[in-house]
C-alpha cells in the first residue's frame, strides 16, 4: 500500500518527534520538518527528502496556528512547548503553504486535519500532474464528525459522492506485527521526545554561522 516518498502529517511538533522515534525502531529513513527551525534548515530538509535521502518526512500542519487565523478550540491538542517558546514562527512555516515537495507518492494523515481546507492542502501534495498518488487517513472514534465535514465539503466542491473510501485491512495478516508496533509506540516516552527536540535545536545552534565565532572564543560553552 505504501510505496515511494511519503508525507506523514500529525497534529503537533511533539507528535512529529514521537513518530520519528517510532519509525526509527523499524529502520525507516525519516526526518522531521520542524517549524521552530530556520527557513534555510527546513528547505535543506525538504531538499534531502526530494533527493531520496529520506523516504518519509513527518510534519505538523501549522498553517492556521502560524497565521493566527483561528484560536484553538476546546478539546484541541496543544503543543505546550511550542506555545511557551520565544522563537518567532514565520507565517510561511506551515507545510500546507508553498514548500516544493517532489514526487510524493503518499500522504498519510496520522492525525486527521481539523478542517476541510487543511485536508485539501495536505492531500494536494501527492498525485500532481499526471502522477499517481495515495492519500490515507487514520480516523479514531472521536474524529468521525471531522471526516463527515471533509466528505461534505468534497461533495459540494467536486460533485458526486463517495470521494473517500474505507480501506479494508486484513487484520489476520497484521497480528504478528501488531504487538511489536504497540510495544515500539509505548517505548517512545515524553522524555525521549523532549530529548530529541533538544538535540536537534542544539545541533542547529552549533551549525549556526553566527555562533561559530562565539564558540571559538568560548570553547567551554560549546561543551555544555
Amino acid at each position: 500500500l505504501i510505496r515511494g516518498k511519503t508525507l506523514l502529517f500529525v497534529s503537533s511538533v511533539d507528535r512529529c518527534y514521537k513518530l520519528k522515534l517510532y519509525l526509527e525502531q523499524f529502520m525507516i529513513p525519516r526526518c522531521v520538518l520542524n517549524r521552530e527551525l530556520p527557513v534555510a534548515t527546513r528547505l535543506h530538509t525538504v531538499s534531502q527528502f526530494n533527493k531520496g535521502v529520506y523516504s518519509v518526512i513527518v510534519a505538523a500542519d501549522e498553517k492556521l496556528l502560524a497565521e493566527g487565523e483561528k484560536k484553538p478550540k476546546k478539546g484541541d491538542k496543544v503543543d505546550k512547548d511550542a506555545e511557551n517558546s520565544k522563537r518567532t514562527k514565520d507565517k510561511e512555516s506551515g507545510v500546507a503553504r508553498g514548500i516544493d515537495f517532489q514526487f510524493v507518492a503518499n500522504v498519510i494523515n496520522f492525525d486527521f486535519p481539523k478542517d476541510p481546507d487543511s485536508y485539501i492542502h495536505r492531500v494536494g501534495r501527492t498525485a500532481r500532474g499526471v502522477q499517481n498518488g495515495t492519500a490515507l487517513s487514520l480516523i479514531n472514534s472521536g474524529e468521525t464528525q471531522l471526516l463527515s465535514d471533509v466528505e461534505s465539503h468534497l461533495t459540494e466542491v467536486c460533485g458526486g459522492e463517495n470521494h473517500l473510501k474505507p480501506y479494508q485491512f486484513k487484520m489476520d495478516e497484521l497480528d504478528g506485527f501488531r504487538y511489536r508496533a504497540r510495544d515500539a509506540w509505548r517505548s517512545v516516552t515524553k522524555i525521549a521526545v523532549r530529548e530529541a527536540r533538544l538535540k536537534e535545536l542544539k545541533l542547529e545552534m552549533l551549525n549556526s554561522q553566527k555562533l561559530k565565532a562565539y564558540f571559538e572564543d568560548n570553547p567551554r560553552d560549546k561543551q555544555l
